[in-house]
């Protein structure tokens, strides 16, 4: 078996960051944009999951009322509810079937869909970062109080998985410049 030392970290970092919040969120609801099979749901235990996709066949089937789920595209798809959580991984300049033109859009509409007080958590592309970067700054100033960015993406490629348990914590030092993960708390 083989993963990438900077894809165990960005998940590691996601999921230790998502179980935060839900120690402090009582209605921990979660919107996850792009949410391919839900294999998030693995980690977290929202009251309720919302969860979009464009791939029919990547959407995982749940029969649980608290988990749904929408065959839609990410761009044109509005939450009628907000949630306290909302993520979209792995896709917004990563996934080669993004439309990176789009980019502005959907970050709006990931803005929108999270709740006041809410958390909003992305990873993006360091050519969506740069080419975007004065946009992203102004629309999350303007919508959180807080924000922070980790760079990573030093080791991408696959190694076996006992070496990549011991290089993904280098990316802690943030001298990959692939990726950045973008974590959001209180909504204003």
């Amino acid at each position: 078996m083989s993963t990438r030392p900077s894809k165990l970290f960005f998940y590691k970092t996601l999921i230790d960051d998502l179980k935060n919040v839900s120690k402090t969120k009582i209605n921990f609801s979660v919107g996850d944009f792009a949410c391919g099979g839900a294999n998030i749901l693995r980690y977290i235990k929202p009251i309720k999951y919302i969860g979009i996709d464009s791939d029919k066949s990547l959407i995982k089937k749940n029969n649980n009322k608290d988990v749904k789920f929408y065959n839609k595209n990410i761009e044109n798809f509005y939450l009628k509810k907000k949630l306290s959580v909302v993520l979209c991984t792995e896709t917004l300049g990563i996934n080669k079937r993004f439309n990176n033109k789009t980019f502005v859009k959907v970050l709006k509409n990931l803005i929108n869909s999270t709740k006041k007080n809410g958390y909003l958590l992305f990873n993006v592309s360091e050519n969506i970062y740069n080419l975007y970067n004065k946009k992203i700054y102004e629309l999350l100033t303007n919508h959180f109080k807080d924000a922070k960015i980790i760079q990573y993406g030093l080791i991408n490629h696959r190694l076996p998985y006992l070496i990549t348990k011991l290089l993904w914590r280098i990316e802690y030092l943030g001298l990959g410049r692939k990726y950045r993960y973008i974590y959001c708390k209180k909504k204003r």
